[in-house]
């Protein structure tokens, strides 16, 4: 929900589990699907901000440093 294009300034805690699911095109059956792939290090900062915009929040990452470290800067 705290990924979502409105904010909602009650959210205190995000759980960010590194993935997102985009849209890509199966050539082999032409047809559009969603598949899960990891985040970029900007979405995990935006996934972060997210939390507590009214008042102290907190945000928990399911995945160690060194995949945190492994993610594009950006997207």
């Amino acid at each position: 929900m705290a990924e979502a294009s409105i904010t909602i300034n009650d959210i205190v805690f995000v759980v960010d589990y590194g993935k997102v699911k985009e849209t890509t095109y199966d050539g082999l059956n032409n047809t559009p699907c969603l598949l899960p792939s990891w985040i970029s290090q900007a979405s995990t900062r935006q996934r972060r901000g997210r939390a507590g915009r009214v008042r102290i929040g907190e945000c928990y990452h399911l995945y160690p440093i060194c995949v945190y470290e492994a993610f594009v800067e950006y997207t």
